[in-house]
């Protein structure tokens, strides 16, 4: 069984939750016992809340081996490379064939065709890495090993250097020139080791034979052509003919533009909003979504995994009147996902490296390979066109429909639509052609087979950090971190900017990664640990130029005009107070659309 995120409610797990430490004591199908360590005390909790106070990060699972802090979000080159080879060593248990195999054999074949040679030793410590954590930066090797000898390793770390400067970046170079190249470093290597050390200088044929021995296919197409291309060249194109067996097995992936028009809040102007769609096929159930103006990238394919990766335990709170749950979350073994031009990411290819996941790229004009997605695009927009503002599918349809004089929906309320037509409408009363029953039926029958496919990572800030979309360079100014929404300040950040300034790096932008779903928080990575500090939205670093609001539950526009002038809506349940001085408000934020207008401090 495959596996992907190492953290379940089982016997014995720790986590800590309103800043308790807590350990599971019994778990059975609804409901969790934990005892709360350092008060002697047991209380019960349903899944469910569990799961709503890991989305709102009151809770964080604990790692026995202390590693989960220290873990780096970047990379560099070389540790990309060792992670890439750990990834194709542990293929048979990542995508969950390992019981079908004998081991020696299949070391054996790795060094014969692969030229990677592991112990079964080796082996079994990554296994281990693997099954407890779920992700691959977790595999890297922080220990140093024994001096290697030094005269041929010199030889192949000079030509290596050379050859990652200059035939990976994409343009043909003559073997000629890197030959060049290679006298020159070395006769720079012999001038610092003196005359009793010198370094031989090989001939252009030695050389030219261990640049084809060394150099990577692979990486080369992948400079010249993106690699998508390169790893449909090296693989091939894979077959998705063979169906799956349970949820997560097989995901797809793709976009499309809505058939609506939809009123951008900012200008007020009609636009049509793309569609990022994932969809778990073997239940047919929805999986995930993002809905953007933008053209989709590799951000938006992000923030569609991250949507899926998550439970969606905020349906409730969010969108009250959608009457039935979204079970569906969890990460996938494949990823069925469109070869196209956006995809060809180190973003995306890095996520997939992280997570496990194996993407699929079906060759080009080859839609009928991730038919499930396309076929629920299409309902999805087939209910749309009974909305105000549709484009319809074509012109004959539209005949002389006045698409943008009927457009009265925001991107907000369109998000509420999507969740009542994925939710209500796609999940829980569509019928499943080939199985029987609706996808969510399908999907609860496979995961009470696989319970430990609903997995969690040790924290929801780890997973945004590692799948949100936005990614800035900012420096740290005395009113914090500066993005378009506003300024972003904590107690911690200064600490950092402090810091700094005494180090002289003041002037050294940070790492800014940021959710497009939720602008209300921003996560600054501290270059000395390479962990991520929290900075939340602080209001009072712009100009309030109006402060309104208008209520969901009753459509009511309220405003405040003066610093006491607090005013409620017509059903009560929204109140705006502050004038230009604060935005007040009371209810939650789900309760209102926010109306205010802010004026960017210098």
């Amino acid at each position: 069984m495959v596996k992907m995120s190492r953290n379940f409610f089982n016997n014995g797990t720790k986590f800590m939750m309103d800043f308790k430490e807590c350990i599971v004591l019994h778990k059975d199908q609804q409901n969790v016992v934990v005892e709360m360590i350092e008060y002697k005390q047991q209380k019960s909790y349903s899944i469910n809340e569990l799961l709503v106070a890991f989305d709102e990060e009151r809770l964080v699972f604990k790692d026995p081996n202390n590693r989960f802090p220290t873990v780096r979000s970047n990379n560099i080159p070389e540790e990309d490379e060792q992670l890439k080879t750990k990834l194709d060593v542990l293929a048979p248990v990542i995508q969950g064939y390992f019981k079908n195999i004998n081991l020696d054999k299949y070391l054996k074949e790795l060094e014969v065709e692969k030229g990677i040679k592991v112990s079964r030793a080796s082996f079994y410590n990554w296994k281990k890495t693997w099954e407890r954590y779920g992700d691959s930066r977790f595999l890297l090797n922080k220990k140093s090993g024994p001096n290697k000898r030094r005269t041929e390793e010199e030889v192949l770390e000079t030509l290596k250097h050379i050859m990652d400067e200059n035939l990976y970046n994409g343009p043909d170079i003559p073997y000629l020139w890197i030959y060049r190249e290679y006298k020159k470093s070395i006769k720079l290597v012999n001038e610092m080791r003196g005359v009793n050390d010198p370094i031989n200088i090989r001939s252009f044929q030695t050389i030219w034979r261990i640049i084809k021995e060394k150099r990577d296919i692979y990486k080369q197409q992948k400079a010249k052509e993106g690699h998508v291309a390169a790893k449909l060249q090296r693989d091939g194109a894979k077959s998705v003919a063979e169906k799956p067996t349970r949820p997560l097995e097989r995901v797809e992936i793709d976009w499309t533009p809505t058939d609506l028009l939809l009123v951008d809040p900012h200008t007020l102007k009609r636009k049509k909003a793309w569609l990022i769609y994932a969809i778990d096929v073997f239940s047919g159930n929805p999986l995930g979504f993002y809905i953007s103006f933008d053209n989709p990238d590799s951000h938006a394919v992000k923030q569609c995994l991250l949507h899926c990766f998550l439970p969606k335990v905020y349906l409730k709170r969010l969108y009250p009147d959608v009457e039935n749950e979204w079970t569906a979350y969890g990460i996938p073994t494949e990823v069925v996902i469109d070869n196209a031009k956006v995809n060809d990411s180190y973003e995306l290819e890095r996520v997939f490296q992280i997570f496990g996941i194996s993407p699929i790229y079906p060759e080009v004009a080859a839609g009928h390979k991730k038919g499930t997605v396309e076929r629920g695009q299409k309902t999805f927009n087939d209910i749309v066109h009974t909305l105000k503002g549709t484009t319809f599918s074509n012109i004959f349809e539209r005949k002389q429909y006045d698409s943008d004089g009927e457009a009265c929906i925001t991107l907000q309320a369109f998000y509420y639509i999507a969740h009542f037509i994925f939710v209500d409408i796609i999940s829980h009363n569509l019928s499943h052609s080939r199985i029987g029953g609706t996808p969510h039926q399908i999907w609860e029958s496979g995961i009470s087979e696989h319970p430990n496919l609903l997995a969690l990572p040790f924290s929801k800030k780890d997973i945004r950090i590692t799948l949100c979309g936005g990614s800035e360079r900012r420096k740290i100014q005395s009113k914090g971190i500066l993005l378009s929404r506003g300024w972003y300040q904590s107690p911690e950040l200064m600490v950092l900017r402090s810091r700094l300034k005494q180090e002289g790096n003041e002037d050294s932008d940070v790492v800014v990664r940021f959710d497009f779903t939720d602008v209300r928080k921003v996560f600054v990575e501290n270059p000395y640990d390479f962990s991520f500090i929290d900075a939340g939205l602080d209001p009072n670093k712009r100009r309030i130029l109006r402060n309104k609001v208008v209520c969901k539950h009753c459509l009511v526009e309220v405003e405040s005009s003066t610093i006491h002038d607090m005013n409620y809506c017509k059903c009560g349940r929204v109140a705006v107070d502050g004038g230009k001085n604060y935005l007040g408000r009371t209810g939650d934020v789900s309760d209102y659309f926010e109306r205010s207008i802010l004026e960017k401090l210098k």
